[in-house]
């Protein structure tokens, strides 16, 4: 991958954006205890917390303080986190694999 003038990463793929995003919300979950949207958006986001807190919280059906299983939803936090960081609408297809492993 590659970086933007902000430092953020840029992949070759969406697919590999997503398993790179995949991958970091199970570490942040599994190994570092952090369970509500609050906590996530906190660790993950720079700029715009508060509108990203608002906007996850509002699709997610949760408080921010609210605990909740990110392996579970999965397929939702990764949708809703690539569109309020790319403003686009991904194909639910990028998403299916998350959605088995998520029900496993």
């Amino acid at each position: 991958y590659a970086t933007d003038q902000f430092r953020h990463a840029i992949f070759t793929s969406p697919e590999y954006g997503f398993r790179a995003a995949s991958l970091v919300l199970r570490s942040y979950y599994k190994v570092h205890n952090i369970n509500t949207v609050e906590k996530l958006v906190k660790r993950f986001a720079e700029g715009n917390q508060q509108s990203y807190i608002k906007y996850l919280c509002r699709k997610l059906d949760v408080q921010p303080d609210e605990s909740f299983n990110f392996i579970k939803r999965m397929p939702e936090l990764l949708q809703y986190i690539s569109y309020f960081e790319t403003g686009k609408e991904w194909d639910k297809r990028y998403f299916a694999a998350y959605d088995i492993l998520a029900k496993i």
